[in-house]
Formats: C-alpha cells, sequence, structure tokens
C-alpha cells in the first residue's frame, strides 16, 4: 500500500492533467484527454481516452519514473461523405507526462489500445509488493 502523501500526489497529478484541452483548436468545444490511475496489489493502471487518434500516432515512452504520451493528429475536414485533406495539412500534438510514485518495472509494461482507450500496465517490482512485518 501506498501512504497517503504518495496518493495525494498522485489525484494532484491527475488533476493537473485532466484540465488541458486536447485538439481543440478546430472544435468548437475544447475536450479534455481522460486520465484515469488506479493501483492494484500487484501493478499501476494507466487510462487514457483518445478520442478519433489512430494507434499509429501515439507516442508512449517511460524516464526516471515517468510516463510521457505524445499524440500527433492531422485534422481534415469532410464534405459529404467523403474526406478532404487540406492542402496543407494542419497538425495538432498534445503531451502528457505522469509521475509513477511506487516502484515498477518498466521493462514489463504492457500497453493496449482498442476503442479510443489507451490502457498502461506497470506491474510493480518485488519491493513495491506489500509484505507482512513481523514483531518481536
Amino acid at each position: 500500500m501506498t501512504d497517503i502523501s504518495q496518493t495525494l500526489s498522485l489525484l494532484e497529478a491527475v488533476m493537473d492533467n485532466t484540465c488541458t484541452p486536447f485538439f481543440s483548436a478546430h472544435q468548437k468545444a475544447t475536450t479534455p484527454m481522460g486520465t484515469n490511475i488506479s493501483e492494484t496489489k500487484t501493478e499501476v493502471i494507466i487510462r487514457y481516452e483518445l478520442p478519433g487518434v489512430s494507434k499509429e500516432s501515439i507516442d508512449l515512452q517511460f524516464e526516471r519514473n515517468f510516463v510521457k504520451l505524445s499524440v500527433e493528429k492531422s485534422l481534415s475536414e469532410e464534405e459529404g461523405e467523403t474526406i478532404v485533406s487540406r492542402e496543407f495539412p494542419h497538425k495538432e500534438s498534445i503531451s502528457r507526462k505522469i509521475k509513477v510514485l511506487v516502484p515498477v518495472d518498466f521493462q514489463k509494461a504492457k500497453a493496449n489500445y482498442e476503442n479510443g482507450i489507451l490502457t498502461l500496465k506497470l506491474p510493480k517490482t518485488e519491493q513495491a509488493l506489500a509484505s507482512k512485518i513481523l514483531i518481536d
């Protein structure tokens, strides 16, 4: 289990990340990138909502206990049933960085992208798993 200060820091990071507009330049209303961070006994799970983003435009990296997500999206205009790209395509990008507060094994991380949801599972290291302390 993590202590209360780690949990509060984690919640603060989530709140900081959910208030930034996501691909909003050509939309009438801004759409925040939903982020959900949860923790089980054996892993940390981070979920990102990435509507309308192709798997190929997602870049996911790990650096010094941080998970960095970068996405680049080309915007196109629709005319009826045909999609017409601009002569000079407009691209937007967004990047998010989340600090992982418990020791995890980034080498064993697994990521899955399905129906606009990117799910990242980070297994905890042995030292992060809870163990019982015997009292003498």
